[in-house]
């Protein structure tokens, strides 16, 4: 009889090179498993501890006045106004929103901020501590010196957005600032000066100067 000819055992690529087929080594690499992961589980809650306790330290030293400027020159960067802001988060457009929803539409904006921040803000722009923010609260928490005289390009913002709130098409005529009294109009999106002149807005077109409301006439296909 010639020698016993035996088949030789495969030893598959995993973490510990052995023939995960051998019930004992199934049963150590099953373990080490749940305990490798038991061991991530614990160290992301202590992370997340130390990330809560930071941030509970750094809330103590709030100071709204810094955070509204945060908010305003992130918003001017977006070249955004405010109330988009708030019609944003206000999905049913019934002009408030319950403080859960305020929080959680800062929270899932790329704005720099964190939940237990934001609780804190809530609080502020709840003025009248009925569990809701409306848009006259958070306007007037935003904006605490919109008694002052707005300037000329506050002015040509509000006239300019209140125009194009007037059209009634599924696709809105584009209109959108990118400067000082500067602003993009209509599918060319051509760059147009805006002024105020003789106390009524105007755009600049060719040589000379017409009113907002004939120029939307005539270059808005809406109108």
């Amino acid at each position: 009889q010639g020698p016993r000819s035996s088949t030789p055992i495969k030893i598959p690529s995993n973490d510990f090179g052995y023939d995960v087929k051998q019930p004992k080594v199934k049963e150590l690499l099953e373990k080490w498993r749940k305990v490798n992961k038991l061991a991530q589980d614990r160290k992301k809650r202590l992370q997340d501890k130390l990330d809560y306790n930071n941030e509970v330290e750094r809330i103590k030293n709030f100071d709204f006045d810094d955070w509204r400027r945060s908010f305003l020159s992130w918003m001017s960067n977006k070249k955004a106004r405010i109330t988009d802001f708030f019609k944003k988060v206000d999905s049913n457009n019934d002009g408030r929103v319950t403080k859960s929803e305020f929080i959680d539409g800062f929270v899932k904006s790329k704005f720099p901020t964190s939940r237990l921040e934001m609780e804190k803000v809530a609080e502020i722009f709840d003025r009248n501590n009925d569990g809701y923010v409306d848009s006259q609260e958070y306007n007037d928490t935003l904006r605490p010196d919109r008694d002052l005289p707005k300037t000329e390009s506050e002015i040509i913002q509000d006239e300019v957005q209140k125009q194009v709130d007037k059209c009634s098409c599924m696709e809105k005529y584009k209109v959108s600032q990118v400067g000082e009294c500067k602003y993009r109009f209509g599918e060319s999106q051509k760059l147009r000066l805006v002024r105020i002149l003789r106390s009524t807005v105007m755009v600049r077109v060719g040589g000379g100067w017409i009113s907002l409301d004939d120029f939307l006439k005539k270059y808005d296909p809406c109108r």
